[in-house]
């Protein structure tokens, strides 16, 4: 099969690494791929790469661009892949199979701002000229307008297995927590933080290790600067696979997702996640695979990491349920021929 993946993201993070581990899977398979991105780190997993800006108003240049390419190469379906693509995508008038990806619901948080409502309203017109809509979680999928609901399924994100060797902590270890995602602050980084030292002065024994870049980066560095002993900043890790395997469990205190990809990667290194109780996010993270905060404020993030530091031995229980769901349930291998069938259907 050919397939153009069109990803247009504006940041480098889960939505773009979607598309890397998707054209990378359907690659090994012997599926042929074109990639047009504005990202040019996706070159590396297709077999044709196309430059995109992502500015709106060269849509006209890009209507034109993929159209040429799925003439040019016979191309069997166009996936594309994020907000902007899809927005986009019902304006190319492929005369192929349109299918697209979307992995946030229209609200933020638990909130419904008036232009999300707008984005949801006009998406019932524009969805209307795609084939099919993969939603990456159920809280996505929800959150569609009903007309396009029958033209929509859901096919949870996967990961590459990124388990190397568990590290798991003992009664007399500290407890190794980690965080891996943008330094933003709807990801609640710095509540995390503030959390962290809270429940060490409470009597808590726990080390927290940061991995990622973005605008807080300075009130990050600055905090463990204050505190060295609590926190080690990594900085930007292509691969975060040695944070994941050095850790007991991993932090995202996150108000917005979709179905995050770190959570998944943590799973599959057999870690715990420690989130907030949000549509997407609760989908995966359950009492038996981690714990889930009503908020994420430092003072609700001490007493939880305080409480686990004090029953260490249900890390070890919430680790082996971490592993046994990412193996059933969010491997490349199980989205990748979920979007295949998608594909052919």
């Amino acid at each position: 099969m050919k397939i153009l993946i069109v990803d247009l993201g504006a940041v480098w993070g889960g939505q773009e690494i979607y598309s890397l581990n998707l054209m990378s899977a359907l690659r090994s398979e012997g599926h042929f791929i074109v990639s047009v991105s504005s990202n040019g780190k996706h070159k590396l997993s297709a077999d044709m790469y196309c430059y995109a800006n992502i500015e709106y108003l060269s849509f006209i240049s890009l209507r034109k661009l993929v159209r040429e390419l799925v003439i040019k190469y016979g191309i069997d379906v166009v996936h594309v892949n994020g907000n902007r693509a899809m927005y986009l995508a019902p304006l190319l008038r492929v005369p192929v199979k349109l299918v697209a990806t979307k992995h946030l619901p229209f609200f933020v948080g638990l909130s419904r701002p008036l232009k999300h409502r707008f984005a949801r309203w006009l998406s019932a017109w524009l969805f209307g000229a795609l084939d099919h809509i993969i939603c990456v979680a159920g809280a996505t999928y929800d959150d569609l307008p009903n007309g396009c609901k029958e033209k929509a399924s859901v096919i949870p994100n996967g990961v590459p297995d990124k388990l190397t060797a568990l590290a798991r902590a003992s009664g007399d270890e500290e407890v190794k927590l980690c965080y891996v995602a943008r330094l933003v602050e709807h990801k609640g980084i710095l509540p995390l933080m503030h959390g962290v030292v809270a429940a060490v002065s409470a009597g808590a024994g726990c080390h927290l290790s940061i991995a990622g870049d973005g605008p807080l980066r300075e009130d990050v560095e600055a905090l463990v600067k204050s505190h060295p002993e609590l926190f080690s900043y990594h900085g930007f890790v292509a691969d975060p696979a040695g944070i994941y395997n050095q850790a007991d469990i991993c932090c995202l205190p996150s108000l917005s997702e979709g179905m995050p990809l770190n959570i998944l990667e943590a799973f599959s290194c057999g870690l715990p996640v420690l989130a907030v109780d949000i549509p997407g996010v609760n989908e995966v993270v359950n009492n038996r695979n981690g714990w889930l905060l009503s908020d994420n404020s430092s003072e609700t993030i001490a007493r939880e990491v305080k409480s686990i530091c004090m029953q260490i031995e249900d890390i070890s229980k919430k680790s082996s349920e971490a592993r046994l769901n990412y193996e059933c349930c969010y491997t490349v291998d199980l989205m990748t021929q979920r979007t295949l069938e998608v594909y052919g259907g």
